[in-house]
């Protein structure tokens, strides 16, 4: 027997939508009893003006999901169709076909237990877009392409918007934590990298080349230790900045005579001065790829004639995991990470690794700007 099609079918965003959430949370929430601790409106149908399936995906946050298997069959007197973890550890899923469309999906349930990672990351995405209204513009776009592509292919489909969704939810994440994790890990992430001397001797290899008592500007500093304090014993006069409070403090009390802000990189304005150099290790991958392409142009202002950059990446272009947060790292690989420098008038004079296999690029503003 041929299993039947679905179809992609992608609507304008309708005003009905809200409601038809309400009403199946009242239902939801009446059957679950106290295994339910929110049930949530996520996905696209839960942002306004954005162009969606009419498929209402739920996010259900529950105390216990062996409590929630319990409750299949009442879940199941709703119509709703039991898929175990479906491809995701720690998920319930469950989905009910449309009664007008039977052949066709109406409501994906999503279920975790609170406190899991991937509960964030569906609120962070659907907030995101809520205040995005050019992201929303942008990914309507691409999914009518995808409809239009792919009209009986909903694997090919959805494999169509990863990339773009991942993009996504990396600027809403980051935008919802500058840090993109590290005030929470700080104290972590200083036990380690403070007794560690990677990194050490490339920073002030390329240090050399500056001029004597120069101010550098420390991007992504950390708690100085020991990078910021290498420099400052070399007698280099410090501006620190970090996203994470907890290790902007600790800069500043590890090295007293810096200037130190905490506040994203994206969002500085770097003091409102030049700098003879800028330092800017094991930071810029955490930044969203459109956050890094931007502070290209940035620190190109910062830099006065003749001044240096040092900057830590993969050469290669790549994704993974960092492991201490969690969150998702990316480097653009060298070649991007190149035509961003020409673009910003800069030069790429050298590229490094230390001994711990970290990859440096190291650019220069011209002593004279072309026009």
């Amino acid at each position: 027997m041929t299993k039947p099609q679905r179809t992609v079918t992608v609507l304008p965003y309708q005003d009905h939508w809200p409601l038809a959430f309400a009403n199946e949370q009242a239902a939801l929430l009446k059957v679950l009893g106290s295994t339910a601790l929110a049930l949530h409106h996520i996905g696209s149908t839960a942002v306004p003006g954005l162009a969606a399936k009419p498929i209402l995906d739920l996010l259900l946050e529950v105390t216990d999901l062996a409590a929630l298997d319990q409750q299949t069959a009442a879940l199941a007197a709703l119509g709703y169709i039991a898929k175990g973890e479906n491809g995701i550890a720690g998920r319930r899923y469950f989905y009910k076909n449309s009664a007008e469309h039977p052949q066709q999906r109406s409501h994906h349930l999503h279920a975790f237990v609170r406190g899991a990672p991937q509960i964030r990351q569906h609120l962070a995405l659907r907030d995101y877009l809520r205040q995005h209204p050019v992201a929303v513009a942008d990914y309507a776009a691409l999914k009518q392409a995808l409809a239009q592509q792919f009209p009986h292919d909903t694997q090919r489909y959805q494999a169509g918007k990863d990339h773009f969704i991942a993009q996504l939810l990396q600027q809403a994440l980051h935008t919802q934590d500058p840090s993109n994790g590290y005030q929470t890990k700080a104290a972590e992430f200083r036990y380690w990298r403070e007794q560690s001397s990677i990194g050490v001797a490339t920073v002030l290899q390329w240090a050399q080349d500056l001029p004597a008592g120069a101010a550098v500007l420390d991007l992504g500093c950390g708690s100085g230790l020991p990078l910021g304090k290498a420099l400052s014993e070399q007698g280099f006069s410090l501006f620190g900045i970090d996203a994470a409070p907890a290790l902007a403090a600790a800069y500043q009390q590890h090295l007293p005579q810096a200037t130190v802000a905490c506040e994203a990189l994206e969002d500085s304005d770097f003091f409102q001065r030049q700098f003879a150099g800028v330092l800017c290790v094991g930071v810029l991958f955490l930044l969203p790829a459109a956050t890094q392409r931007q502070l290209f142009a940035k620190v190109a202002a910062a830099l006065a004639p003749d001044g240096r950059w040092l900057f830590s990446a993969p050469a290669q272009i790549c994704r993974w995991v960092d492991v201490l947060t969690g969150q998702e790292s990316v480097s653009l690989g060298a070649a991007s990470y190149q035509q961003l420098l020409e673009h910003a008038g800069l030069q790429l004079q050298a590229q490094y690794q230390d001994e711990g296999g970290n990859h440096y690029f190291a650019a220069q503003r011209p002593k004279r700007d072309e026009t």
